[in-house]
């Protein structure tokens, strides 16, 4: 009896293993890579790029069209792709309503596209959407949204119904994320002008569309209407480890808010890279997610929260060189504290410049050819500098 309950465990056991395996590690989906590659036609595009350089804007639409047409007369979806990047860019600069017929284009091509190339889609029209409220937010804001919203033609909608919208789009990029996290964006280098970089970062699909999503979130947006209960985030939950803060089921009851959107995309990025073998694209999203519960927490001591949160972060990824980008958060925050000059009654920030100092030094000697130790060397320079800067850029993978 005993060696048969040791069997039933020990096969328990190697099936949990395999499916952490699988999970982790498994095939990216096989429909992807049954698509062509990209036509490339490289004549069109250099005629396009000929015609914008020489002030022709309607001469380059006229190309662009014709390439469109041939793209979407195909199956070849990657070419699509890149021929709807390109006419972002050319469709405003020759028409009026240029962002409109984008719209209307887009809303055509993507339910004929398939996995992933539909979420790149949504994604897209989420960015033309936002990109079309912010242009017309003058005009916008003096419509009556009852009539406008009611209306199909996009120009008579309000910023809170355009806004809208583009969540929404921004939500299906991101279905299925599981099936996303498994398809790598070596494939489409072909679809852009230029490859990716910071990939290990953000290596996957369900990467780049997410932090796309999130950019867009966290953007201010007084546009929207309130709800009656409007979300906050008022839990120290959001400073917690990422394991603890993925798992956690925030109130549903202002599904709409921006807010709730943030800190559910950070989770489903958590949740997809725990158990990542290299830790960075993790702990990147740990710290962001840290960042913006700083910023935006409406929480009790979230000063000594978000310390005490980074310090964890540091101290349990100091073997990896992307604890340097730690460091260097954790010295800014020390850096940002008040300055107490001697003879002050209080004593609590009297080293926090030191403190700082050391943070970045003890990164740099450890890591200082990586990403995060470059960081790390410009804020030395400032800390040691006679007139102290802390306006640093931010490094976005």
């Amino acid at each position: 009896m005993k060696n048969e309950k040791k069997a039933i465990w020990i096969f328990l056991l190697l099936v949990g293993l395999m499916t952490l395996w699988l999970w982790q590690f498994g095939g990216s989906d096989p429909e992807m890579f049954d698509y062509p590659e990209p036509e490339l036609d490289s004549d069109s595009y250099w005629r396009i790029d000929a015609h914008r350089n020489q002030g022709l804007p309607k001469s380059a639409y006229e190309e662009w069209q014709s390439l469109a047409q041939r793209a979407y007369g195909t199956h070849n979806d990657a070419e699509l792709l890149r021929v709807m990047y390109a006419g972002m860019d050319i469709i405003p600069q020759a028409q009026e309503d240029g962002q409109v017929e984008m719209i209307s284009l887009l809303k055509t091509w993507i339910p004929r596209l398939r996995f992933p190339m539909r979420q790149i889609g949504h994604s897209v029209l989420g960015e033309v959407y936002r990109g079309y409220a912010g242009s017309f937010r003058w005009r916008q804001g003096d419509q009556t949204q009852l009539v406008s919203d009611q209306n199909t033609d996009v120009r008579t909608w309000s910023l809170a119904k355009l806004s809208a919208e583009a969540a929404k789009e921004y939500a299906l990029s991101l279905i299925p994320a599981d099936s996303l996290r498994r398809v790598p964006l070596d494939y489409f280098d072909a679809s852009f002008r230029s490859g990716y970089d910071g990939r290990r970062y953000r290596p996957s699909m369900l990467d780049l569309l997410a932090w796309r999503a999130t950019e867009f979130y966290e953007q201010p947006n007084t546009s929207l209407i309130q709800s009656a209960n409007r979300f906050r985030i008022n839990d120290p939950i959001v400073f917690a480890t990422g394991i603890d803060f993925d798992a956690f089921a925030f109130p549903q009851s202002d599904s709409n808010s921006f807010e709730l959107k943030v800190l559910q995309t950070f989770q489903v990025l958590g949740k997809n890279h725990r158990f990542d073998r290299d830790p960075a694209a993790r702990v990147m999203i740990d710290l962001e997610r840290l960042k913006y519960a700083a910023e935006n927490a409406v929480v009790e001591n979230s000063d000594g929260l978000f310390e005490a949160a980074l310090n964890d972060l540091y101290q349990r990824n100091r073997r990896s060189d992307v604890s340097a980008f730690v460091a260097a958060e954790l010295a800014l925050y020390y850096m940002r504290l008040p300055y107490e000059p001697e003879g002050a009654t209080s004593k609590k920030n009297r080293w926090a410049r030191k403190r700082a100092l050391e943070l970045v030094e003890e990164a740099l000697d450890e890591y200082y050819e990586s990403d995060g130790g470059r960081f790390c060397a410009n804020l030395r320079n400032g800390l040691l500098s006679k007139e102290i800067d802390v306006s640093w850029k931010v490094f976005k993978p």
